[in-house]
């Protein structure tokens, strides 16, 4: 049995504690709220529990029974590939259920709120975020209301809909879809992924996969996208757990990595700026990151000069050359996902921030099934 404790949701902003199932998505002052005092994994158990992130649930918030909502989340590959001339492993999480990182939020989410008792769910999202959400939704018997902006990917929408979701398409940005989606929740729990604290707490299960894949002896750097921050978040927080429990000796270094088409956070952090401010989206193949005022920002931003992690902006036509060369070898991911091979790449041969001799994780955050159709004239 693990040592499960009942944790709290805290307010990053104004310290204010609730209890776990309280039904909020953030707090009253207009904070954020993380999951706080939930018991780290004994981890000389898990030799004898399935091989999915679940394995790591006390971390996750989850009591003893949990979950109860699953749908076949495996621990995903750790790969080692030849990229261009650099070895380099890539964290597929793009093979989780619904060829997203996202499941891994929305799974332990889902569980809270249906423990909770809620039957119909709202959310926003680029395409990914409302996905998942649909398809756990419908493993639960929930009904989903997916808020996306009307500009994304058809095969998202599509697959949002075949789930059972109603899929709104609304007018502008995520920030748009973000109004609508919490206008709606008036009569249904708003989840809203890059605001609520289980989502964000149920991130941390790949620093743990990633750890234990590597025998507890992290990597070196750790490249990943950032839209919401919930990925930065999930590493820094989840690496800080296993650093606490004597699990680990180190923590890897983070590169960081948005869109020079939306990049409010590497604007922020680039400046010297003490907050996160709003950004005029403009067009970008990165869409999974196409966040021009994300939540969590200003969260992230501290967070990433707390541990002294690295922040880079790439454009569109290096995520492109990128995202047909992974191809090329084997991997076929969307576009968001090569943001971050290209910000690895520009972090081992044009900033020297990462040696030849590091050890070096890519997440590979989403599907290329998922990509738009207007990418094939660019194979």
């Amino acid at each position: 049995m693990g040592n499960y404790s009942d944790p709290i949701l805290k307010c990053h902003s104004c310290g204010s504690e609730f209890p776990q199932y309280s039904p909020i998505w953030r707090c009253p002052c207009g904070g954020v709220l993380d999951v706080r005092g939930a018991s780290i994994f004994p981890r000389d158990q898990l030799a004898r529990r399935p091989m999915n992130f679940w394995r790591y649930r006390e971390s996750l918030a989850l009591p003893e029974d949990e979950p109860r909502i699953s749908l076949g989340e495996t621990i995903t590959s750790l790969l080692r590939v030849r990229f261009r001339d650099w070895d380099v492993s890539m964290k597929l999480d793009h093979t989780l259920p619904t060829g997203s990182y996202k499941d891994r939020g929305v799974a332990v989410c889902l569980n809270h709120l249906y423990k909770m008792g809620f039957q119909i769910v709202s959310e926003d999202s680029s395409g990914n975020a409302g996905a998942s959400t649909a398809a756990y939704a419908a493993a639960a018997g929930m009904h989903a209301n997916i808020f996306v902006p009307e500009t994304t990917s058809p095969a998202k929408i599509n697959q949002i809909k075949i789930y059972g979701a109603e899929c709104h398409l609304v007018s502008g940005t995520r920030t748009e879809a973000a109004k609508e989606a919490q206008i709606e929740r008036q009569a249904t729990q708003y989840i809203g992924h890059s605001w609520n604290p289980f989502f964000a707490c149920g991130i941390k299960s790949i620093a743990y996969e990633i750890a234990e894949q590597c025998d507890w002896c992290p990597p070196d750097w750790i490249v990943t996208p950032v839209g919401g921050g919930s990925l930065v978040m999930g590493l820094i927080d989840g690496f800080g757990d296993l650093l606490d429990a004597g699990y680990i000796q180190n923590i890897p270094k983070i590169v960081a990595v948005q869109s020079a088409a939306c990049a409010p956070i590497y604007q922020a952090w680039s400046r010297h700026e003490p907050k996160v401010t709003s950004v005029e989206l403009q067009q970008t193949y990165a869409e999974g990151v196409a966040l021009p005022n994300p939540p969590r920002g200003t969260q992230v931003l501290e967070a990433i000069r707390r541990t002294d992690n690295v922040m880079l902006s790439v454009d569109d036509a290096d995520l492109i050359s990128c995202w047909r060369d992974m191809a090329r070898i084997g991997i076929f991911m969307e576009p968001t996902s090569a943001l971050t091979v290209a910000g690895a790449y520009l972090a081992r041969t044009g900033r020297e921030i990462i040696a030849e001799k590091d050890k070096t994780v890519i997440i590979v955050t989403g599907h290329g099934l998922k990509t738009k159709s207007t990418l094939v004239n660019v194979t």
